[in-house]
Order: C-alpha cells, then structure tokens, then sequence
C-alpha cells in the first residue's frame, strides 16, 4: 500500500499542478535545477492493532511534500493551493503492483503541519523559498484486504 499511496499522492500534485516537476524522493535522487517544483517523501509510519487477534490493522502513512519556490510570493501562493488541494480534494488511489496503473478508489490525506524551512546558507539556492507538508494517510488492512 506504500507505493500505492505514494503514487497516488505525485500523480495528484502533477494534475493539479501542470506543468510543475513532482520529484518522488529516494536515496541518491538529483533535484531539479529550475524551480518551482515538488517533492514526495516517505516519513515513518505507524501501525495499531484495532481488533482482537490481529484481524484488523491501522497504518497511518506518512510523507513529507516539500515545495521549493522562486520567490516568496510564489511559495506564499502555491503553499496555499497544494494545502486546499491536499486537504479538500478527494486523492485517487491508483493501483502500481499491476500494469497498466489503473484507478481502484479514493482516499482523503490529512495536512498535520506546514513547516516554513528558513534560508541558512548563502550557496545554496535550491533552500531559498521551501516550505514542507507533512501528510497522513490512514488505511485500515484486513487479513484478507486484497491491495
């Protein structure tokens, strides 16, 4: 379901947002030279058992969507369209684990924090103008959820 979530989550922002690069952040991945663009992160995630024997299990997926802008007005405008965005729209799921990709449903992804990254080092303009959401996802396995 990691993948899928994942997934679902750039193709979103890559609709949403036509024209701006969404980045899937990996070990070793190259950012964008040009801004503005996006990036999705994989964070911890968290399991809770919520039924006697183990039948069903709660993981709340997280990631880390950062936004690197141009310019403050630029992070100002586009951090409030990807928060609406993230927050108001429904997210389709999309299944990754067959080809082709095809849609299997919907999910709501919760913005708990929105962290402005201040600006430390003179060299480094990729850090100018960055803000990160942290996003949660909860899904809820059964011992024969099918995904």
């Amino acid at each position: 379901m990691q993948h899928e979530i994942h997934y679902s989550l750039k193709r979103h922002l890559e609709t949403a947002f036509a024209g701006v690069p969404v980045v899937w952040v990996y070990d070793g991945v190259s950012l964008p030279a040009v801004k503005p663009f996006i990036t999705v992160e994989q964070m911890q995630n968290n399991n809770a058992i919520i039924s006697k024997g183990r039948e069903s299990i709660e993981t709340t997926f997280r990631f880390q969507i950062g936004l690197y802008a141009g310019n403050a007005t630029e992070k100002d405008r586009m951090q409030s369209q990807i928060n609406r965005s993230l927050i108001f729209e429904q997210i389709t799921l999309y299944q990754t684990s067959i080809s082709p990709v095809s849609a299997v449903g919907f999910f709501d992804a919760f913005v708990t924090s929105v962290v402005p990254i201040p600006w430390e080092e003179a060299e480094a303009d990729t850090q100018k103008h960055k803000v990160y959401f942290t996003v949660e996802v909860p899904f809820t396995y059964g011992r024969n959820t099918i995904i």
